[in-house]
């Protein structure tokens, strides 16, 4: 892959089925799984896909096999070749997607239920059904035009930001943001009747108040950067300098892969 970014779009229900599935199609799929495997299969795909990473510096070796595990081989081969598409490339997996499928199986499952570890074959409807949900069908009639008014732009921009998620990778931009949301922003929603003073309650969780936690955050990223720096400047062989390529030079963060084919012969933890 080049250094430059790479533009994804996600495979959906709808592309490959023909049907647009509804909301409440996708919420009775997850419903009839057990909450704590729904949370541990997306716990998995999001470390072992490394999903805070950009598609192409995601582990391709891991997408295969999570392709296999979720997907029968009739519709695999579909899947491989969307993802080796390019202008744009097709990927199956992305962090909203994950934080839709967890959130709406803290909100509808229970402890009992079909074992999601077992039956990933039957996840992998409910990873593609999701994906139907995350556009607005604005884009449509700008198909094969020069994008030119103001109104097409408008409507790009509506499609497309919500997929910035936090507005900017850079993380004193995200420290920013987060900081506002926390305050000013809580702050307006103080009188609505399901108002939660969350710097109240991280305070009583944790002993830091948000901005002494904020600062935590600032001096260990300082810390950090100044000293991967310092390695890649020098080559100096520091402790820290060997802590951090040690650190970069770890393997791949998929460890619960190993354990997820072993789930289908029973051994569920």
């Amino acid at each position: 892959m080049g250094g430059a970014a790479e533009l994804a779009v996600y495979e959906t229900f709808e592309d490959i089925f023909g049907r647009k599935s509804t909301f409440d199609e996708l919420v009775a799929d997850i419903k009839s799984f057990g909450q704590q495997s729904v949370l541990w299969v997306c716990a998995v795909i999001v470390t072992g896909m490394q999903l805070w990473n950009r598609v192409d510096l995601q582990p391709t070796d891991v997408y295969i096999r999570l392709l296999t595990l979720f997907f029968d081989p009739a519709l695999r081969p579909r899947l491989i070749a969307g993802y080796w598409s390019s202008n744009p490339r097709r990927v199956l997996f992305h962090r909203r997607q994950i934080l839709l499928i967890a959130k709406l199986a803290i909100l509808h499952c229970t402890g009992r239920g079909i074992d999601a570890r077992i039956n990933a074959e039957r996840f992998g409807q409910v990873l593609l059904k999701a994906n139907d949900h995350f556009h607005y069908g604005l884009l449509t009639d700008l198909a094969g035009r020069p994008v030119s008014e103001r109104d097409d732009y408008a409507k790009i921009v509506m499609e497309t930001l919500a997929t910035g998620e936090l507005a900017s990778p850079h993380i004193g931009n995200l420290i920013t943001r987060n900081h506002l949301m926390l305050t000013r922003f809580t702050d307006e929603l103080r009188g609505d009747a399901d108002f939660v003073d969350v710097a109240r309650e991280h305070q009583q969780a944790t002993g830091l108040s948000i901005e002494e936690f904020e600062a935590l955050i600032f001096a260990v990223h300082s810390r950090r950067r100044n000293g991967q720096e310092a390695v890649r400047g020098t080559g100096r062989s520091t402790t820290e300098g060997r802590q951090l390529r040690n650190n970069r030079d770890r393997p791949r963060e998929d460890a619960g892969l190993c354990r997820f084919p072993r789930c289908r012969s029973g051994h569920h933890g």
